[in-house]
């Protein structure tokens, strides 16, 4: 791979790590996975490896009003490609209902599991929970 490639792949994974850390993930890249193979990120929400493409296949792009594509290879796992957005706020959610999080009537998160002590008027730093 070369230095240009290398360059490509590194400014990706800050770009997702940061789209990531706005949802909550507290993701940070995984450097030594050059040298130990692996994974690109790690995050509250998991591990993730990231992959830009100049292009996508058209089956592989969702269509305006389709939350995602499900996909298989012949007698393969079933996988499941959604736009970013919406995995990053099922990922939170999942994430914060793990640690005891409820949803209110608005969709809002209602409680949270966070330490009290990262409030800003009222709401957790972190997920923006009424407490």
């Amino acid at each position: 791979m070369g230095k240009a490639q290398r360059t490509k792949g590194a400014q990706f994974e800050r770009e997702i790590v940061s789209l990531l850390n706005e949802h909550g993930a507290d993701a940070e890249r995984n450097l030594s996975q050059t040298r130990d193979g692996g994974y690109d990120i790690d995050s509250v929400f998991g591990a993730f490896e990231c992959k830009k493409r100049a292009t996508l296949p058209a089956y592989l792009r969702p269509v305006e009003n389709v939350r995602g594509v499900i996909f298989a290879q012949d007698r393969g796992e079933r996988l499941v490609l959604l736009r970013f957005k919406d995995a990053a706020m099922l990922m939170r959610l999942a994430y914060e209902f793990s640690r005891g999080a409820s949803i209110d009537e608005a969709g809002k998160i209602a409680t949270c599991p966070h330490d009290a002590g990262q409030t800003t008027e009222g709401n957790c730093a972190r997920c923006g929970a009424t407490m």
